[in-house]
């Protein structure tokens, strides 16, 4: 399903890179297709955010300057600047090639090691010993 027709997708392209332009080590929020597969992803993960998104594409489409758009969004709107600016953000770390640049490699367990827990802190815990309080709705 397509949410965003080919106009309102140069749009958001065109206020992502407002939001998040080239610099010497990072590409443009463009550049890694934020308004493409990236804001499907957002969308599809958070529907929540299409309506306000749609929104504040449609009420800037008629501006020429996409630096006044975000900034009207941003002054006036701001629940609508907030959809896009958490689609463009989410986007852009979604891509592969910007989570590469920044080093994240994804989400891993870690292990806690009992030694690494502050001794002063569980101590009392230990002492008390393993405890059990019934279900106060008599299910257990």
């Amino acid at each position: 399903m397509t949410l965003l027709d080919p106009a309102s997708r140069a749009w958001l392209a065109a206020l992502a890179d407002q939001l998040i332009p080239e610099d010497a080590d990072m590409p443009a929020a463009s550049g890694v297709n934020v308004a493409e597969a990236g804001a499907d992803g957002v969308l599809a993960a958070r529907p929540d955010l299409v309506e306000p998104l749609i929104a504040a594409l449609t009420n800037t489409a008629s501006m020429d300057q996409p630096a006044h758009a975000v900034e009207l969004l941003r002054t006036q709107h701001p629940a609508l600047f907030g959809a896009l600016t958490e689609v463009v953000a989410g986007a852009y770390y979604l891509h592969p090639e910007i989570q590469r640049r920044i080093g994240f490699h994804g989400r891993a367990a870690i292990s806690v090691e009992r030694a690494t827990v502050d001794a002063d802190l569980l101590a009392p815990v230990l002492e008390r010993g393993s405890i059990c309080r019934p279900d106060p709705r008599g299910a257990f």
